[in-house]
């Protein structure tokens, strides 16, 4: 967990993996203050007794698709359910966060989703 606070805005508490935790804090020692790459949505984890009670996979349901994002391009809906990044599974220690899975910047990310109960694949593009 780490406690943000942005130049003229409120402290808050973001919560990332470990692997991005360290590629954030190895940034900043660096003093990069770049954007990290996004896929451009909102989510929320879905454990399994969660999913098992709404009828769904694990994985992160999308809940908000940014407009212009490397999601929205891609054609990703709000209520689909994001099940895989690059063959890794989606969980709560793997969130559809591209530093999660240590990729960056230009790179080409495979991801799984299930939309209306059937599994497709799709690629997309990172900023």
């Amino acid at each position: 967990m780490i406690v943000a606070r942005p130049a003229g805005g409120p402290s808050g508490i973001l919560a990332l993996s470990g692997r991005a935790a360290a590629d954030l804090v190895g940034r900043l020692g660096r003093g990069d203050t770049s954007r990290p790459p996004s896929f451009g949505i909102d989510y929320r984890i879905l454990d399994p007794g969660t999913a098992a009670v709404l009828g769904l996979p694990t994985g992160a349901l999308v809940r908000s698709v940014t407009p212009s994002s490397p999601a929205a391009s891609a054609g990703i809906l709000p209520g689909d359910v994001i099940v895989d990044v690059q063959g890794t599974a989606v969980d709560a220690q793997h969130p559809p966060i591209p530093s999660a899975f240590g990729l960056s910047s230009g790179q080409r990310v495979t991801l799984t989703l299930v939309r209306g109960g059937q599994r497709q694949g799709l690629s997309l593009t990172l900023d």
